[in-house]
This record gives C-alpha cells, structure tokens and sequence, in this order.
C-alpha cells in the first residue's frame, strides 16, 4: 500500500473520480514504459476467469524528421483487442481540438531537458464535456491506423541523441456506459504512451 502524498512508484490502479467513468478501472505504472510488472501471469488469469481482460490498444512512434522549422512526426496505433475499437481521430477532429485531449510530441535531451513540446494551440469543445461519433474512427481486432502529425519549431535542434514521447488520448470519463459500444465497436477510454530514441544529425 502506498500512503502520504507521494507518486506512487509502483503499480496504481487510477480511480475513477476525475479521469475514467465509474464502470472502469485503469492499471497504470508511472513512471515506466516496462509493463512487466503489470502484465503478469496471476493477474491476467483473473482478468480472464472473470471475461474482464482487455489488450487493448498500443501507440509505435515511426519517424520524426526535422526540414528546416518543420517537423513530422509519424506514429502507428495498433489495436490487439479482442474487440474492434474506436479511437480519436486527428483527420476527423483536426490538430487543435486532438491537442485538447493530449499534450502531443515531447523531445528531451539525454540530461531530460525540454527541446520541444507541440505548440499546436489546443481548441476546447465546446460544452467542455462533449464528445461526438465524428470525432472517431475503428481499426478492427488486430489491425492498426497511421496518423501523421505536422509542427512547427522554432528554431532548429543540435544534432546528437534524444529521447521522443508520446501520449495517444482517450475519451475517459466523458462516455456514459450505455454509450460504450457503438454499432460492432467500443470506444477507447484510456490512453498509450510511447517513447523512442532518435538521432538528429
């Protein structure tokens, strides 16, 4: 158990107060990408017993190229469900209502300093707790979608090493149950991150 007012450094099942509706339950580890600790064997064959496990969705950045101020920036979700699953959809929505849901691309330097983080001017929906079908598109069991992302820089980065981050969103709390599946597809609620070494020359 974990007390005080610390982050937790371990496992953490986040509640669904403030980001995921009450009918859900997210298992999280903070401050790693290493999931072992999550995807166990116990804990998947209770999930199972119970019909309860999800694989959900998983985000893969594919490249990152600088020209000049410009910047692109393409990832990959994959969708290893067992359901078909609707996801945000950065065509459908546009860049600033997608930056609403997501802080989008972050490099560091290797001493994790800033160098950038998206400057896309986020567009909040308006009433704050909408969401719309239009705003979404399914990738079936087992297949994956492609999105690119195109930012601005201000100034050019230094070549040398750098590490890539990136927080594909969900819907969270804003779906009611009843709303959760759509036609043959349940909306995705929570969210993926990625992370990836890049060389800039």
């Amino acid at each position: 158990m974990v007390t005080g007012s610390i982050l937790p450094s371990q496992v953490v099942i986040s509640t669904p107060i403030l980001f995921y509706p009450n009918y859900s339950l997210r298992f999280e580890y903070l401050f790693s990408d290493d999931t072992h600790k999550i995807n166990n064997t116990r804990l998947i064959n209770a999930f199972k017993d119970y019909g309860l496990l999800h694989s959900g969705l998983s985000v893969l950045i594919d490249s990152i190229l600088l020209t000049g101020t410009q910047l692109n920036f393409s990832f990959t979700i994959i969708n290893s469900d067992l359901s078909n699953l609707l996801i945000l959809d950065i065509d459908k929505m546009g860049p600033g209502l997608f930056h609403y849901f997501t802080n989008g691309l972050m490099i560091r330097d290797l001493s994790y300093n800033v160098v950038f983080s998206s400057n896309i001017e986020h567009q909040e929906p308006s009433p704050g707790n909408i969401w719309e079908a239009g705003w979404m598109t399914q990738i079936e069991s087992g297949g994956s979608r492609q999105f690119t992302i195109d930012y601005t820089i201000d100034s050019s980065l230094n070549p040398g090493e750098y590490e890539a981050g990136f927080e594909f969103p969900g819907l969270g709390n804003r779906v009611k149950r009843n709303q959760l599946i759509q036609g043959n597809a349940r909306i995705w609620l929570g969210s993926v991150r990625a992370t990836r070494r890049i060389i800039i020359y």
